[in-house]
């Protein structure tokens, strides 16, 4: 295997070992860094270090506008859902309420969809484009917006369950290939940023549902649920529409003979027009090592995600953040009115007031942690997020055990609701983030539409266990679901301790060095020395 060419690589610790070659004036010294990460890495950001503001940076994170509003769509569908059960009008007309069998079916067609998406994520992505896949998506998505949006005329529960199907499975395909877009365009040294920004997406179109919800719950009718599903068109039609002028992705163009073009690509966005900038030719060495000119598997076959203890351990990598984030949070913005009503508030537009303010608030924490993955590293951010969701999920069991057994102790009711605002911070800064990041640069180029879909698959298989057994457990157990919650939140930081790979510090083709190794976990947080010269 060709040597390993770390990302970016964090100069946590400096030691300045000697001065040396004085006998001309003039001469550099020498100079070690202990870097976590690529020493290739550290070399280049020491020899040109990235401007996040420069012009070309700024037509980088232009160009991940259209992906970005992908990143929203399925935040916007969980808390328009989650609305949608307290309105008055929806449930007579479908046979809902905020929890049960029946809020599980409706909301879980969304999920569904998703796992049956997965096989053609490769078809969509692979061969014809990242661009293409997100057209594909958005433009699915935009369709099944209409149908749900005109079965209020019809009263037809079928036809909303198949306009949710179609937006789930849009959903699914443009996320994938929107995330993908994103971590294959950015400079090296915001991937994370930039990654974890389009993931954070998702708490901005919760946000976008939530306020529309809140400003139509009293429209008499059905136009309290239809107008929030007509705007649910708007994210997705705008990404339709701007991703004709988007150039294709680097690693894309290099992979199916366009050389010429990726090296342009990136000598522009990458390297302020020097070819010879050394993150161009850091790059650009990895692609000629590490990515194949063609890639010969069939977009149905999966085998290669398991075919070496390596690919196997990236799968479990990338799986465990997706899985992570379904569970971990047990699918609750889909019930947000069951949550609020067992912590004593049953008014729709109160429980509507506080689903904005919590989306902004989530939204707000999520690109804070955007910029975290890169400065504190993914690890450094996952496990203490596991560990505050944990303890949020046991204060809130507490505080609504209480309402539970006094429905008028307001204080109880306060605690449950405050602690439920501080796991989704806790949530939204760390979780949101690396989903986006982590779960895409795991993978080698070869393998990673594919194991984006299998994430997906994973994400999705999760979120079906959330829309069946949450409002189920809602109903039948009450405040005790919550410390269920809790308990398996400690259980995934067990487990991502010992198992969680530090990708921070390395290139996406360094990466594979890695997973070679006897012990990724270990590898990847060990320190390396780099030397660099100074004047």
């Amino acid at each position: 295997m060709a040597e390993t060419m770390p990302e970016k690589a964090p100069t946590e610790k400096v030691e300045v070992v000697a001065a040396v070659d004085h006998a001309e004036e003039g001469t550099a010294n020498k100079k070690v860094k202990l870097v976590q990460g690529s020493e290739r890495w550290a070399q280049a950001n020491d020899a040109a270090p990235p401007k996040a503001l420069s012009k070309n940076m700024l037509f980088v994170y232009l160009m991940c506008v259209a992906p970005f509003l992908c990143g929203s769509m399925s935040g916007y569908d969980s808390s328009i859902m989650g609305s949608f059960l307290v309105e008055d009008s929806f449930q007579k007309m479908f046979g809902a309420k905020v929890n049960g069998f029946a809020a599980g079916y409706i909301t879980a067609v969304y999920q569904i969809a998703g796992i049956v998406a997965i096989p053609f994520i490769s078809l969509c992505i692979d061969k014809p484009g990242r661009r293409l896949g997100i057209f594909l998506g958005s433009i699915i998505s935009v369709v099944g917006a209409v149908i749900q949006g005109t079965s209020a005329a019809t009263g037809a529960l079928g036809q909303f369950l198949a306009g949710r199907f179609l937006l789930g499975f849009g959903a699914v395909i443009a996320q994938a290939a929107s995330t993908t877009y994103v971590v294959e365009i950015a400079h090296p040294a915001y991937r994370g940023m930039l990654a974890g920004g389009q993931s954070s997406m998702l708490n901005f179109g919760g946000l976008l549902a939530a306020a529309v919800s809140l400003a139509t719950v009293n429209l008499p009718g059905n136009s309290n649920w239809t107008i929030p599903t007509w705007t649910q068109i708007i994210c997705p039609g705008a990404a339709c529409a701007m991703v004709y002028f988007l150039p294709e992705s680097p690693r894309w163009l290099y992979t199916h003979g366009k050389r010429e073009q990726a090296i342009e690509f990136m000598s522009k966005y990458h390297g302020e027009g020097d070819a010879e900038n050394p993150w161009v030719r850091l790059q650009l060495v990895e692609f000629e090592e590490q990515l194949e000119q063609q890639t010969r598997e069939k977009w149905y076959d999966y085998r290669q995600l398991f075919t070496t203890r390596s690919r196997r351990y990236r799968l479990g990598n990338s799986l465990m953040i997706g899985v992570w984030g379904a569970l971990s949070n047990g699918g609750i913005s889909y019930f947000i009115g069951a949550f609020f009503n067992s912590a004593g508030i049953t008014d729709p537009k109160r429980v509507l007031t506080l689903n904005v303010w919590q989306n902004f608030m989530s939204t707000m924490a999520s690109f804070i942690g955007s910029p975290l993955s890169d400065s504190l590293g993914r690890r450094r951010l996952l496990l203490p997020t596991l560990a505050g969701m944990g303890l949020s999920w046991a204060a809130m069991a507490v505080g609504t055990s209480f309402v539970e057994a006094d429905a008028t102790n307001v204080a109880a009711a306060k605690a449950g609701i405050a602690f439920y605002f501080i796991f989704s911070f806790i949530y939204c800064i760390g979780i949101t983030p690396l989903q986006g990041v982590y779960a895409v640069e795991v993978f080698a180029y070869e393998q990673r539409a594919k194991g984006v879909a299998f994430q997906n698959l994973g994400v999705n298989a999760a979120g079906l266990i959330n829309q069946f057994a949450t409002p189920v457990a809602l109903e039948k157990i009450g405040y005790r679901t919550y410390i269920i919650f809790a308990v398996w939140n400690f259980v995934q930081l067990t487990i991502s301790y010992f198992y969680s790979v530090e990708t921070k510090g390395y290139t996406l083709e360094e990466l594979d060095d890695i997973f070679e190794s006897p012990n990724p976990r270990k590898a990847s947080t060990q320190k390396r020395r780099v030397v660099t010269m100074v004047e």
